[in-house]
């Protein structure tokens, strides 16, 4: 779920855990010691693109999470009605026992995509480096160019579409105001 790195960064894995609270604040990092891939020292759910020489390129972290149903419920509070929440619930009920005896040797590798997270929900959720981060962002930049001032697609998150929903979480950030903010995480 990662997504192929531009030649144009340089990809940091195993992220210092003792850090990733600290620079992710509790909320997130709660979602991300959820996830299957969590360990106690060195952990592949934090990864790192940055870009390889001092541009203006944003960088890129991509979290891997659990409990990504709940994720989405607070980052994406208008999604509570929608079709996608419905559909996330409907995997939990009766109806996807009989699709599980159906397909008990087929891998479900489908996932929802969603972006156009609430600037009020990050906020509350994120601690104010990775919020400042965001908002340095070209792609941040671009959106208020254009009068997109209530969401922001500086988060997105895929969401798996299978029991248990796992998700991983995509953080466009502006590179250079965060480079001092995102080290400690590598040393």
């Amino acid at each position: 779920m990662k997504g192929i790195i531009p030649p144009t960064h340089v990809r940091f894995p195993l992220a210092n855990v003792a850090f990733a609270r600290k620079v992710f604040g509790e909320k997130l990092f709660g979602f991300i010691t959820q996830s299957p891939d969590w360990s106690l020292d060195a952990s592949d759910c934090v990864t790192s693109w940055w870009p390889r020489a001092a541009t203006k390129d944003d960088a890129v972290i991509w979290l891997h999470i659990g409990n990504a149903r709940e994720f989405v419920r607070l980052l994406f509070p208008e999604s509570r009605n929608s079709l996608l929440t419905e559909a996330m619930d409907a995997n939990t009920t009766a109806s996807c026992a009989i699709l599980e005896l159906r397909m008990r040797n087929y891998t479900d590798f489908a996932y929802y995509t969603l972006k156009g997270s609430s600037l009020s929900a990050i906020y509350k959720i994120l601690p104010a480096n990775i919020c400042k981060a965001i908002s340095s962002s070209k792609l941040r930049a671009w959106e208020e160019d254009h009068l997109l001032c209530d969401t922001t697609d500086c988060i997105t998150v895929r969401v798996s579409r299978k029991d248990p929903q796992q998700g991983c979480v995509r953080l466009q950030i502006g590179a250079l105001f965060s480079l001092h903010t995102l080290t400690p995480l590598y040393n």
